[in-house]
């Protein structure tokens, strides 16, 4: 099931419970968005507000009272690997199409804010170098001209492609 699938199917279910604006159960809720997502992004918090029936000022509010729930500014996270066994096929090519058609910015941040991107010494999968790694599914053997459609694949946009 990838993500999307799984923010949908949480979602679904809440909503459809008698006691969704119960503050557990809302909490309940985020708790499982966030173990599906590594965090709670607001256009998320604005999902889940919608699926409870209730204002996303008592989400954000929520997110800020539990110390386990933890917010993002950012919908996906990319990770490239920047391993030696990565780099010697092609990865240092790779992650330069990442950060091109992410139009990253100074903080790791797509130009649109929508992505973070992360870089990491190994992913520990060398036998299928170049990787990625995006909201947490691997994409090997990655070639620069396969960026854009993966990122738009993952992330929902069409990044890196000219118009």
């Amino acid at each position: 099931m990838d993500r999307e699938e799984s923010i949908n199917e949480i979602l679904s279910y809440y909503s459809g419970r008698k006691d969704k604006k119960e503050q557990e159960t809302v909490a309940a809720m985020l708790r499982e968005l966030q173990e599906a997502c590594g965090g709670i992004s607001p256009k998320l918090q604005e999902r889940a507000a919608q699926a409870a029936g209730i204002k996303v000022s008592v989400i954000q509010y929520l997110v800020r009272m539990y110390s386990d729930l933890k917010e993002t500014p950012y919908e996906h996270t990319v990770t490239v690997c920047t391993g030696i066994r990565c780099r010697n096929k092609g990865g240092a090519a790779v992650s330069q199409a990442v950060r091109k058609a992410l139009g990253i910015k100074k903080e790791g941040l797509s130009a649109d804010g929508n992505v973070y991107l992360h870089v990491r010494g190994c992913l520990r999968n060398c036998g299928t170098s170049p990787n990625l790694l995006i909201d947490g599914k691997l994409f090997s053997k990655v070639k620069p001209e396969q960026v854009p459609d993966i990122l738009e694949k993952t992330c929902g946009q069409p990044y890196g492609r000219q118009e």
